[in-house]
């Protein structure tokens, strides 16, 4: 999946939070495979106490955070002069609790 096409999950979600399973690379290579963020898609999300925050890569508070926070691919990545970003997206589902 593209950044695009997460997106498009996020928006038709259906829930408070979701879940995003990404790899994150550095240099061309996964360094951190199966790593989770979170995007809050409620602005009050009632499960919000049920996160812990270190088991995440990262928490957005909006698609939008989402769409500016999260660098996707290499060539991104050095555009913006960032070490780490999402080489590949895999998964999109509902956040439950981290408990």
């Amino acid at each position: 999946m593209n950044k695009q096409e997460v997106i498009k999950k996020l928006e038709s979600a259906g829930c408070e939070i979701a879940e995003v399973i990404c790899d994150i690379s550095r240099n061309g290579s996964v360094v951190y495979p199966d790593e989770s963020i979170l995007v809050q898609l409620e602005t009050e999300p009632s499960n919000d106490g049920l996160i812990k925050r270190q088991k995440h890569w990262t928490v957005c508070e909006s698609i939008s955070d989402f769409k500016a926070g999260i660098v996707y691919g290499e060539r991104e990545a050095k555009e913006t002069y960032c070490k780490h970003y999402v080489s590949n997206f895999k998964e999109v589902r509902e956040f439950k609790t981290d408990f």
